[in-house]
């Protein structure tokens, strides 16, 4: 008896491999089931966050252990880093995304604001570099430092 299964994933749904079962009875009328997995494509779906150099390591490290050739991958990046580290990212992974099937990258990885950023986006003494450096004083104003840089670049396009 053959029992077909799933033949291949078609969606981001199913990241199970498509497989069948072949169920044999021999005379003794001792079953025997052997199962068939399929080795075409797969669909995987991640979101991961990318905070730092080892984070972008062990995202790539993930990446590598995949079949790329046979795989259509949606990976969801999140996460801040600093300029530098940004740009070492964006050419980490889409140097190994470019092996996949198919890749779908969505950045949504924003610039970590430092003492250094604020220095080189804005003029000392403005209103933008004095209120980010002073909340940049604070572990505890971190986020709010995020928010008002957001802020800040969002109304001045």
């Amino acid at each position: 008896f053959f029992f077909a299964g799933i033949h291949c994933a078609e969606s981001w749904k199913s990241e199970r491999p498509g497989g069948a079962w072949l169920i044999e009875i021999d005379d003794q009328k001792k079953i025997r089931g052997t199962r068939w997995s399929h080795n075409g494509i797969r669909f995987i779906d991640r979101s991961v966050v990318i905070n730092t150099l080892n984070d972008l390591q062990s995202v790539l490290g993930m990446l590598k252990i995949l079949k790329a050739g046979q795989t259509v991958l949606r990976l969801m990046l999140n996460g801040s880093l600093t300029e530098e580290d940004l740009e070492e990212t964006k050419g980490s992974i889409k140097k190994i995304s470019a092996d996949f099937l198919h890749a779908d990258l969505i950045w949504n990885i924003r610039l970590k604001i430092t003492p250094d950023a604020i220095n080189k986006l804005f003029p000392a003494d403005s209103i933008p570099h004095t209120l980010l450096t002073d909340l940049s004083k604070s572990e505890d104003d971190r986020l709010a430092m995020q928010l008002a840089y957001e802020t800040i670049k969002s109304i001045s396009k």
